[in-house]
């Protein structure tokens, strides 16, 4: 076979939509050879078959592919029989859409790149207008990243967050974020603010800060929990979902030069609305949103501005012409509680400790028994965090537990969830709380990872699927390329005679590895962690030093004194 007649079946495969079926001898066979050396146009063809057919524990050098029309392969075998090929042929006539994306599905496992470089740019281009998406990319964008060691990926994570930052839709006066934006500009923002977008933002910028620790993406983090704390707060320790404007004739979050000047004075209100676009013309109805999108002065935030915009704030304040939607709806709150344990753990911060630690006594009850899937899940996915702020092992066994109650109570047994453990629905394809199933995905790979339970590997596995045959449906669509690589990881656990935290935790803690866990044992903690996590029991803590678990058990011990 030669390139050209190869090219020849491939564009009447396509035009014909029928699949195609290679088979080929060893590597002794001259005309078996040639295929191998046969290049597509983006120059990966050999390399994909020979990968392919290494995943599916098939000789490369004696093996039958079959082909989707557009040359992708979906099935490898060593030998093709009669009822084999039978087989694969009804089965394209029958389902041909599920061949195809097994071959999607393979080719993303075998090539990252090429799922990063084309799938994220239409994530991109998707999630322009709603925050919740972007927020959903960020995250994707920077553990791929991490987990492929592509720096192509971080800079595009960068370039949305520093975007982010400075668009109309980051509230530069009052701190946090709004819902999303009305333009392709990002400039003019929906009047919104929404709990869970604050909670996700800040979760995002945290571990942006992780890997570089750039003050900017602290501040951005540090900004919308303190607006989660200072505005959204209710009496009974929960947070509101969220405020919006009551009219935008008496839009607050719009301001004029002659408010900044009559706040600020003359030249010190003219420099403010200069930079930040609240000129006389105004950029919306006559009016500005502050913003930075035009200021090339300052490469990241303003300095130095910080009184003037706590004068700006509290004017903001007394006018009012916000209403705070009262509602505190578990799942939301969960996720702020996630956002304040890795802000904790991350910038060693003993306020959000604190505030972390009351938010989950209060949420305890209510989410452990609530009859709905995102209030369970996004409260399991907390308390792996609040684990890694605090490091008491209770957290750890609650969220053992409670997913165990998940998959008993809300697995559809395709791989999706339903919504209610009573009415047993499915969660609706486009709705906000498919983010909670998002967030489950990485959430089992955890406790896959943590636990060694194959239920938990096996429930990952199975909602990989769902995700990569219904993308649609969830709120994190970058996520099914990233769960095969948060199947593996590492975990240490470090083990100590003392109650204190070792410093090797403190150095953990400052580095960016999505793909790493860390458990610390100590002789109070001994107890609930071996009830948690029953592997761990073995582990003398009679010394100070770490363990390394591996395919046949734990490591022998490494001394840290």
């Amino acid at each position: 076979m030669s390139q050209r007649n190869y090219s020849q079946i491939l564009r009447r495969a396509r035009e014909e939509k029928r699949p195609i079926l290679l088979s080929f001898g060893g590597a002794w066979c001259p005309e078996s050879r040639v295929f191998l050396t046969i290049q597509r146009e983006d120059g990966e063809e050999s390399a994909f078959l020979r990968s392919a057919a290494e995943k599916m524990g098939v000789d490369a050098r004696r093996f039958t592919a079959a082909l989707t029309p557009e040359g992708k392969v979906f099935y490898c075998t060593g030998s093709l029989t009669a009822p084999l090929l039978r087989a694969l042929e009804q089965k394209w006539r029958n389902d041909p859409a599920e061949l195809c994306a097994v071959a999607d599905a393979l080719e993303e496992d075998l090539f990252p790149s090429r799922r990063t470089s084309e799938g994220i740019r239409r994530l991109r281009e998707k999630a322009d207008s709603r925050i919740s998406d972007r927020v959903g990319a960020v995250l994707y964008l920077l553990r791929a990243a991490a987990l492929e060691g592509d720096r192509s990926l971080r800079l595009m994570a960068e370039e949305d967050l520093s975007r982010l930052a400075r668009s109309g839709i980051h509230d530069h006066i009052g701190g946090g974020f709004f819902a999303g934006t009305q333009d392709q500009e990002w400039l003019v923002p929906i009047y919104e603010k929404r709990l869970s977008d604050n909670a996700l933002l800040a979760y995002v910028y945290t571990e942006a800060w992780q890997q570089g620790h750039m003050a900017f993406y602290r501040d951005t983090a540090e900004g919308c929990l303190d607006y989660c704390l200072e505005r959204l707060g209710r009496e009974d320790g929960l947070f509101s979902a969220g405020q919006t404007v009551l009219s935008e004739e008496e839009n607050p979050y719009l301001l004029t030069p002659e408010d900044l000047k009559a706040l600020l004075g003359e030249e010190d209100g003219k420099h403010f609305g200069e930079c930040y676009d609240v000129l006389p013309e105004g950029n919306t109805e006559g009016r500005s949103i502050p913003n930075l999108l035009l200021n090339r002065r300052w490469n990241l935030l303003p300095e130095g501005y910080e009184d003037f915009r706590e004068t700006v704030r509290e004017w903001r304040a007394e006018r009012g012409g916000v209403y705070t939607d009262s509602r505190a709806p578990l799942g939301q709150n969960a996720l702020l509680l996630a956002a304040l344990a890795k802000a904790a753990w991350v910038y060693g911060d003993r306020r959000y400790l604190s505030a972390a630690q009351t938010l989950s006594q209060t949420l305890e009850k209510d989410c452990c028994r609530s009859l709905f899937f995102e209030d369970r899940a996004d409260y399991c996915f907390a308390l792996l965090e609040l684990y890694r702020a605090d490091r008491m092992p209770g957290h750890l066994l609650r969220a053992v537990t409670l997913a165990e109650s998940i998959l008993r109570g809300f697995a559809d047994g395709e791989g999706g969830y339903c919504r209610s453990s009573e009415k047993k629905e499915p969660t609706p394809a486009g709705d906000e709380l498919s983010r909670s199933l998002g967030l489950w995905s990485l959430t089992l790979w955890e406790l896959a990872r943590l636990t060694g339970d194959r239920a938990f590997r096996d429930a990952g596995e199975k909602l990989t699927a769902d995700m990569r045959a219904r993308p649609g449906k969830y709120a994190l669509p970058g996520l099914p390329g990233l769960l095969p690589l948060c199947g593996g990881g590492r975990l240490l656990c470090l083990t100590s005679p003392e109650e204190g935290v070792p410093p090797l935790w403190h150095t953990l803690a400052g580095r960016y590895d999505p793909a790493l866990s860390v458990l610390l044992k100590t002789p109070a903690r001994a107890g609930i962690l071996a009830a948690a996590l029953p592997h761990t029991e073995g582990l003398s803590c009679d010394t100070s030093a770490v363990y390394t678990r591996q395919a046949e058990g734990w490591s022998k011990p490494l001394p840290l004194d």
